[in-house]
C-alpha cells in the first residue's frame, strides 16, 4: 500500500503543485482510513478472512487502474474536485493496508505451527521499503504514474492467488 500512497502523494504534488501544504492532510486521512480498515479486520469471522483478502486485493488492483481514469478526469476537471478524489483515494489506500495486516496476520497464524508475530511485521516493513524505493527511485522515473498504476494493479492479482492456495495447517 506504501506504493499507491507514494503515488498518490506524487501525482497530488505534479498536479496541484501544493503537496507539503496538503501533507499532514493527507496522511491524516491516509492513517484514518488505515485506522477504520484495522478496526474492520478485526470484527471479523475467521471463515471469511480469506474471502475478504482475496477480494480486497481485487479491490485494490481494480482502484489502481480507476485511479488512472480519475486522473485523466482530474486533469480536465476543477481543482477542489481533484482535491477530493485524492483525499478518498487516500483513505481508500490506508482502509486497504489496514484491513490487509492484521487478517494475513491471522492467516499467518492459521497456517503453520509455528507462528512468531515478528514474522509477519518483518515482512511488512520490508514490503514497505521495497514499495517505496522501487516506485520512488525505479518505477516512477522508468514507467511514469501510469505505469505505476497499472503495476500495482497487476502485482495485487498474485497475493489473491497465493491466499486461495494457502491451507491452513491448524484446520487438517
Amino acid at each position: 500500500m506504501i506504493s499507491l500512497q507514494l503515488l498518490i502523494l506524487l501525482i497530488f504534488q505534479s498536479m496541484f503543485g501544493a503537496l507539503y501544504f496538503q501533507l499532514a492532510l493527507l496522511i491524516g486521512i491516509f492513517m484514518a482510513g488505515m485506522s477504520a480498515g484495522t478496526f474492520l479486520a478485526l470484527k471479523l469471522k475467521s471463515r471469511m478472512e480469506k474471502i475478504l483478502l482475496v477480494g480486497m486485493n481485487l479491490l485494490i488492483s481494480m482502484t489502481a487502474v480507476i485511479m488512472l481514469l480519475l486522473i485523466s478526469i482530474i486533469f480536465f476537471g476543477t481543482a477542489g474536485t481533484g482535491r477530493i478524489v485524492f483525499y478518498i483515494t487516500s483513505a481508500f489506500a490506508g482502509f486497504c493496508g489496514g484491513f490487509i495486516f492484521p487478517v494475513v496476520s491471522r492467516i499467518f497464524y492459521n497456517s503453520t505451527d509455528s507462528f512468531n508475530p515478528g514474522t509477519v511485521y518483518a515482512l511488512d516493513l520490508a514490503g514497505a521499503l521495497a514499495g517505496a524505493v522501487l516506485t520512488s527511485v525505479f518505477l516512477a522515473p522508468l514507467i511514469g504514474f501510469a505505469g505505476i498504476l497499472y503495476f500495482i494493479g497487476s502485482l495485487h492479482v498474485l497475493p489473491a492467488i497465493v491466499t486461495l492456495t494457502v491451507k491452513s495447517v491448524k484446520d487438517s
